[in-house]
């Protein structure tokens, strides 16, 4: 605040003379609202200490393990997968289960046919060496079954696309540093290629053509930092192809045409 020089009417009575100026509002002001304005400055004042204590306490209060949305939505994840897995562990369980009693009944049954005829034979006395030998023979045959593994066993379905989907942590990147106007230029001049956005927000770009040389090579593109880098090459030369993203985060390239020549190759 400074002192005005002349006096002029109070902007907010418009009844006394004005004898200060306010800078921040511009406000010629008498004494008493002049009182008045400072007062509800404290105010303002006193509100804005009480949101920065808020604001420190909510800072200095260390993290709960449990309380953030995105934990809750990680357990969430790791219960109903956990779910899966069980449902699953105890189906096949249960398969496993039915083989082995359907094998154990089948032994049952072929063990007391023999143990019928074994008695027979035996009551009658009407048996000889070749006898002998079959029932012998049929009791190693069971006894061998009962030792060796079962004619049945636990495999990973690799035709089945995966029931459980992986979850990561990636951290967003603002709007505005995502791309800029002025993107820097590939290391390698090239045409007909791929150009594939990766899952972490970067881009390959693979093969092409240029100047009658066919292309192998690729090179990932960093927005944030606007950089090309150069990566591993493709096995074979090759344009006008495909590149898909899959869902473990691999790019699948398929086809494409060289001197002449399509291709039906993938890597």
């Amino acid at each position: 605040l400074m002192a005005t020089a002349s006096k002029v009417q109070c902007t907010k009575c418009a009844k006394n003379s004005a004898i200060t100026a306010c800078e921040g509002c511009s406000s010629k002001l008498c004494r008493r609202c002049f009182n008045d304005h400072r007062q509800d400055l404290s105010k303002e004042l006193d509100n804005i200490v009480y949101e920065h204590d808020m604001l420190k306490e909510q800072l200095e209060t260390p993290n709960e393990n449990n309380s953030h949305r995105l934990l809750k939505q990680i357990d969430q994840w790791k219960k109903d997968s956990i779910d899966k897995v069980n449902q699953l562990a105890d189906q096949c369980r249960t398969d496993v289960v039915k083989l082995l009693d359907k094998d154990k009944d089948e032994r049952i049954d072929r063990f007391r046919k023999m143990t019928s005829r074994v008695r027979k034979g035996q009551d009658d006395e009407d048996y000889d060496e070749r006898d002998l030998s079959k029932w012998m023979t049929a009791l190693k045959e069971l006894k061998d079954e009962l030792i060796k593994p079962s004619n049945f066993c636990v495999e990973e379905d690799k035709e089945q696309p995966s029931w459980i989907q992986k979850i990561r942590v990636r951290e967003n990147v603002p709007e505005q540093v995502k791309m800029k106007d002025d993107a820097a230029s590939m290391s390698s001049v090239r045409s007909s290629h791929t150009a594939t956005l990766l899952s972490s927000g970067k881009v390959l770009v693979a093969g092409g053509y240029i100047g009658g040389n066919y292309l192998s090579s690729s090179e990932v593109y960093d927005p944030p930092s606007n950089t090309w880098t150069p990566v591993a090459s493709m096995s074979s030369v090759r344009y006008l192809h495909t590149a898909t993203l899959l869902s473990s985060g691999k790019v699948l390239v398929t086809g494409g045409y060289v001197g002449g020549n399509y291709l039906s190759s993938s890597e």
